[in-house]
């Protein structure tokens, strides 16, 4: 017979509308159009979708054997006025405009990550500061969960 070990394979499907039935990664997963391709050492998943209601982007890399490669999980949440509202009510006073927040999971510590603020207004009143829509500014930060408390580091 064949040595199927020898066997070299890759399978790739397109997915579109794909709602997951149960949540991933503590995430309910709804509306996504993307792929999936799995080869035997590796999946790797690429799509828009929405996790908790929000429009995200997603770029996934699973390692499936042992000289795989190593587990990213990369995450884009693209937040506007109306989904930040509805999912983060504390902010409105301090920022108006769309922002796109990425996570980076792929580290078995704390997440990385970095917002670009550029097409945000931001207002801090009690520090007698604002900044304009257009004008380029980011963020950085880890963020590490243990229990039910967030910690914030390293910002930049």
């Amino acid at each position: 017979g064949m040595d199927t070990s020898k066997l070299d394979w890759l399978v790739s499907l397109d997915y579109q509308d794909l709602s997951l039935a149960k949540p991933f990664e503590d995430q309910t997963v709804t509306e996504a159009d993307g792929s999936i391709t799995v080869g035997p050492k590796q999946a790797v998943i690429s799509a828009e979708a929405k996790l908790n209601g929000i429009p995200a982007e997603l770029d996934l890399v699973e390692p499936l054997a042992d000289d795989g490669p190593a587990r990213s999980r990369k995450v884009t949440l693209i937040l506007d006025d109306k989904t930040r509202n509805a999912s983060m009510p504390g902010l409105s006073d301090l920022l108006s405009g769309t922002i796109k927040v990425a996570i980076d999971k792929s580290g078995e510590d704390a997440q990385q990550v970095s917002a670009d603020l550029t097409n945000a207004r931001l207002d801090i009143p009690w520090a007698g500061w604002s900044k304009g829509a257009g004008i380029p500014a980011k963020v950085a930060f880890n963020m590490a969960k243990s229990g039910s408390t967030t910690t914030l580091s390293d910002f930049a």
